[in-house]
């Protein structure tokens, strides 16, 4: 389980590095979003938005599993006892 929670916490920094990017690039004129002559929204960046999410959903799942597991070997070694 320890590799699952690495994981977890590694993919929750990967969700937060996204998000931050994404946050920094439209601060900057070069890579902020607009809208183009045509009415067209341009955003540089999108990308990283479903990647966070993604991320995001991926490591909770991940928490959700570590906590299934803990309480069911809790709940082993109370039985044992």
């Amino acid at each position: 389980m320890k590799k699952t929670r690495t994981f977890s916490i590694i993919l929750f920094s990967i969700a937060f590095i996204c998000l931050a990017l994404k946050a920094i690039t439209e601060s900057f004129p070069g890579t902020a979003s607009y809208i183009n002559a045509d009415g067209f929204l341009i955003e540089p960046f999108f990308g990283l938005l479903p990647l966070a999410v993604l991320f995001i959903t991926i490591g909770s799942l991940l928490v959700i599993v570590q906590i299934i597991h803990f309480l069911v070997r809790r709940q082993n070694n109370s039985i044992n006892k």
